[in-house]
């Protein structure tokens, strides 16, 4: 698997060399599991995200957020999502995303998990986790959460 990895690029160095550098460590050490998109009979990595568990402190959401929770509050996290450049602009991002919510959604099933989070690297991550229904939350990095509760109620109800 590692000889196709220079092949990635999706225009952000950061994300790019945390696949090629970071994911294999991070999962051989229980950190993050890291999933890959390649097109139907194909290995050639077009898209990629990595999950952890993680928590965030009650003062750190919103207001509405924070109702009835724990001074911790337990999430999933979004740690890198990114698509190959000739990928971009096709989809693929709300794929991956509805993916990453179905995992989460179903990790919160057995560990319990209030909030998908995210830090995003760039404007456009901001924009593009704002189009899709995350809340930014009042902290200095440029964080976001999905409700997890209030996704599947909406889910649920159509």
């Amino acid at each position: 698997m590692p000889e196709i990895l220079p092949a990635f690029d999706s225009g952000e160095p950061i994300l790019d060399d945390w696949l090629r550098h970071r994911a294999l460590d991070n999962f051989r050490a229980a950190a993050s599991r890291t999933y890959v998109v390649c097109p139907v009979g194909s290995q050639k990595i077009v898209g990629y995200f990595a999950l952890s568990m993680g928590q965030i402190l009650a003062h750190e959401v919103i207001g509405s957020m924070r109702q009835n929770m724990p001074k911790t509050i337990p999430t999933v996290v979004l740690g890198r999502l990114a698509i190959d450049s000739p990928w971009q602009g096709r989809g693929l991002g709300r794929a991956m995303l509805a993916d990453v919510i179905d995992r989460a959604l179903r990790a919160s099933a057995e560990v319990s998990a209030r909030f998908v989070i995210v830090h995003a690297i760039s404007p456009a991550a901001e924009a593009f986790y704002l189009h899709h229904g995350f809340a930014r939350l009042p902290v200095e990095a440029p964080t976001f959460a999905l409700d997890l509760v209030k996704y599947q109620k909406i889910v649920t109800s159509n």
